[in-house]
């Protein structure tokens, strides 16, 4: 389990950097703290099934691109 928080977490990196957002931005848009998306982006803890829709729709791609490891 802790390699998938750790490969969602660098995919989730990845995508907000190529959407221009800040771990900031992010966490207000989907209304959790700056140090929650810091846990999930080094893969401490992954993100509840509510959030993944929210981080999805700021990031503006599919539900499914946050699992699409090593695209790019």
């Amino acid at each position: 389990m802790a390699r998938l928080k750790t490969q969602f977490g660098k995919r989730l990196q990845r995508l907000r950097r190529r959407a221009g957002i800040s771990q900031e931005g992010l966490a207000d848009a989907i209304g959790v703290t700056v140090q929650s998306v810091s846990n999930m982006e080094r893969g401490v803890f992954g993100p509840r099934f509510d959030n993944l829709e929210k981080i999805a729709r700021v990031l503006k791609v599919p539900i499914k691109a946050l699992f699409e490891f090593g695209k790019e």
